[in-house]
């Protein structure tokens, strides 16, 4: 999708986990029925990115096992993954 173009998380999962309290908030789970094996398994969403929209603060991706990125999916307004 051309518009999340600009929407990226350049970070990697150890980057991801070793943040503090005071860092960026993030939510995570699995696709389950939406899963792509070998290549998408899992989801993030990150609190505070600049391409969240509506009433939830978080931006979602799914992460790329093969290529080690994580791909943009979409704001969590219209994905409702988390509980916010």
């Amino acid at each position: 999708d051309q518009s999340l173009a600009g929407c990226a998380l350049p970070a990697t999962w150890a980057q991801l986990t070793q943040r503090t309290e005071n860092d960026v908030a993030f939510e995570t789970g699995g696709l389950g029925n939406l899963m792509d094996l070998p290549r998408f398994g899992v989801w993030l969403c990150e609190e505070g990115h600049a391409c969240a929209t509506g009433d939830s603060p978080f931006f979602c991706f799914v992460f790329d096992e093969v290529d080690k990125v994580f791909v943009p999916w979409g704001p969590d307004s219209l994905l409702q993954l988390t509980n916010h």
